[in-house]
């Protein structure tokens, strides 16, 4: 949308939903989402959780923010401590403060929302971890790599989510071929 001259110094023009709407109706045409209220109300949580994400970033809280994934990252430590934090100062009724005074349901609900995405990027890491161990354990059952390769093979295709989904499906005499044309682009 901001490709296509909608985007100006202070967010977009009027009628932008309904712009967006018409898109999403030729990309998915039995969706029936309207402009209002279905868009509208999506833009405005988006809003309001980017403004978390932006606080987050500019207070230098340790957080970070992963553009492929679209979530909050940082430390586990970090994060409990600052959720610490927040929790006492709301515990005892007071208002939390960062880049500018929010409201207690406010603070609470930017907690939540940053608590669950990183409870996500968690359990994301963790899955990854559980493929690429299984991508090893079956790169090494395949008698027809070495040593060498199926090392090779699991450093390259573990990188790629995609290609691991790609590889699980093939069957054996496949995965062979794969791998190694994996190895043999990688110089």
């Amino acid at each position: 949308m901001n490709d296509t001259g909608w985007k100006v110094d202070t967010g977009h023009k009027s009628g932008y939903l309904t712009y967006i709407m018409k898109e999403m109706a030729k990309k998915l045409p039995k969706c029936n989402l309207k402009a209002d209220p279905h868009i509208k109300s999506k833009v405005k949580v988006m809003k309001k959780q980017l403004t978390y994400i932006l606080e987050i970033q500019q207070n230098r809280s340790g957080f970070g923010w992963d553009d492929e994934q679209k979530m909050v990252i940082g430390d586990k430590e970090i994060f409990l401590g600052w959720e610490k934090i927040y929790a006492n100062d709301l515990a005892k009724g007071g208002k939390v403060k960062g880049y500018g005074e929010r409201k207690e349901k406010d603070s609470e609900m930017a907690i939540n929302d940053i608590k669950r995405a990183f409870v996500h990027e968690v359990d994301v890491h963790e899955q990854k971890t559980e493929k690429r161990k299984q991508l090893f354990q079956l790169l090494s059952t395949l008698s027809d790599l070495t040593t060498l390769q199926i090392v090779k093979a699991t450093r390259l295709i573990g990188q790629d989510t995609v290609k691991m989904e790609l590889f699980f499906t093939m069957p054996d005499d496949f995965k062979v071929i794969f791998a190694q044309q994996e190895i043999s682009g990688a110089n």
